[in-house]
């Protein structure tokens, strides 16, 4: 039992790294929804170097988040997978800036379809653990994956408005992980609390 809760303090210590990903997925959605044009005229390549550097910070945090939760959330795996996949995402672009802007959207629609699959993985593993409001980190996986699937089906409108679809995507994944955020830093708190309890 003593194992057990040192793994969940250790797990729940780290919850800044999801707060961290959480303003890096909010800053970028803001900025690609609130000035799309200055972002589409800058050029294509300044776009494509900001979500680089983006996806490679974020894939780093995503990976190691999902090792500090490994003997705890099963989604763990996911949480790696969709790390390492985010990290090679980056990495691409970075050393092929002048990808064009036909593959562009569909390297981000699948990026975006894979991050919404995970954050559904992380609400199931809040409702095993018996934490409140995984329905709604549940449906920001939804609506993530809806995002992505808009993208894909409406290839042309994509290709036009491809910035305003990555600003949403990103703004509701940087809502989703500051809420689970917030219940790594409240679960946090009881356990000190609890442990300063017992210890009185």
């Amino acid at each position: 039992m003593e194992t057990v809760v040192e793994e969940v303090t250790t797990t729940v210590r780290h919850w800044w790294i999801v707060l961290l990903e959480a303003l890096l997925f909010i800053v970028a959605g803001f900025v690609f929804l609130f000035y799309p044009f200055e972002s589409y005229t800058i050029s294509f390549l300044t776009i494509d170097i900001v979500i680089s550097v983006l996806l490679v910070v974020i894939g780093v945090l995503e990976i190691a988040f999902a090792f500090t939760t490994r003997n705890i959330f099963g989604s763990w795996v996911w949480g790696c997978v969709l790390g390492l996949l985010t990290l090679l995402i980056g990495l691409i672009l970075i050393f092929n800036p002048h990808i064009t802007e036909i593959i562009l959207p569909y390297i981000l629609a699948i990026w975006i379809l894979i991050e919404g699959i995970s954050m559904i993985g992380t609400a199931i593993d809040m409702k095993d653990t018996k934490q409140s409001g995984w329905i709604w980190v549940c449906l920001g996986g939804i609506l993530v994956i809806l995002l992505g699937i808009i993208i894909i089906f409406n290839f042309e409108l994509a290709v036009l408005t491809f910035v305003y679809w990555v600003g949403f995507s990103f703004l509701f994944a940087g809502i989703t992980d500051a809420y689970v955020s917030y219940k790594l830093y409240k679960a946090k708190k009881i356990i000190k609390k609890t442990t300063v309890v017992e210890g009185a």
